[in-house]
């Protein structure tokens, strides 16, 4: 019986990567790959909103080999879903392309919050595998969480604060936006402080990798660094997180850089903790295999 079902994207090797470890562990029946490309490629959807306030949902999706997809109300779904262009769209002009996307962008996040099982992690409107923040956002959740940040000044004239900009991040990291001393403060949160930069405090270039899956925390970093971590995670409502640090002599010298739903499992130890974490998940042992 499939316990836990990796929904990817095609180019997404560190996901791929989990669910083969996965499999690999507890053996080929205890979980399942699917592509969304595919999916909206291939699948034959049936999509139902129904009673008084929209709150019933029923969804058929019908593979190409004929099957329909279902889970049981036990299983878990390792969700990997991106808001982003997808490669099935792409044929069409940018117009449509963009409506067809918005439309498969509401599509899939009603799917997904209405599957009968569990979901790692959730959709939401502003991410489809948890939110995507500025830099600035996770700034401001990572200080509700306790978490030593980095020090920011905001400003209507951008012209004065622009030399000062020093917005460093790890490369290559998705989920996130980076904010640069020539760009303004974008979404919500610059809204809300009517500011137009930041300016971040000087820090080391080397970043230190943590993975937080649940409770669990892998990463060289301080112990008392590690429950602000789970912390911020749960703020988010994220069961898995990535979050960068800039290290210092002492505890109180890190400092947080940012974080994403997304995560690389590129750490030493990340990708036995999630695969790990997902044995736990779905009550799975070696010896099931």
């Amino acid at each position: 019986m499939t316990v836990l079902t990796t929904l990817i994207h095609e180019e997404d090797s560190q996901a791929l990567r989990v669910h083969q470890e996965f499999v690999r562990r507890y053996g080929m029946d205890s979980g399942s790959l699917f592509k969304v490309e595919l999916l909206i490629e291939g699948g034959l959807w049936s999509h139902y909103l129904g009673g008084r306030h929209k709150t019933h949902v029923k969804t058929k999706l019908r593979l190409t080999d004929g099957h329909n997809l279902r889970w049981a109300s036990g299983a878990v779904i390792f969700n990997r879903v991106q808001n982003k262009q997808l490669a099935p769209l792409a044929k069409w002009t940018t117009q449509d392309g963009q409506s067809a996307a918005m439309d498969w962008h509401a599509l899939l996040l009603s799917w997904l919050e209405s599957v009968p099982c569990r979901v790692i992690n959730p959709a939401t409107p502003y991410g489809l595998s948890g939110v995507i923040y500025s830099d600035m956002r996770w700034a401001l959740l990572a200080r509700r969480a306790e978490l030593p940040v980095r020090g920011f000044s905001v400003a209507s004239d951008a012209g004065r604060l622009a030399g000062r900009c020093l917005g460093y991040r790890p490369e290559g990291v998705a989920g996130g936006v980076s904010l640069r001393g020539e760009e303004p403060v974008g979404g919500q949160e610059g809204m809300a402080l009517g500011c137009g930069l930041v300016c971040l405090e000087d820090v080391s270039k080397e970043f230190v990798s943590v993975l937080v899956a649940g409770l669990n925390v892998v990463g060289d970093i301080p112990d008392g660094l590690k429950v602000k971590c789970v912390k911020l995670a749960r703020i988010v409502n994220c069961e898995l997180l990535q979050l960068w640090f800039a290290p210092g002599r002492r505890m109180v010298d890190w400092r947080f850089i940012m974080a994403t739903p997304l995560p690389d499992f590129a750490g030493e130890g990340h990708l036995d903790a999630v695969v790990n974490y997902f044995g736990d998940q779905t009550r799975l042992r070696v010896s099931d295999r």
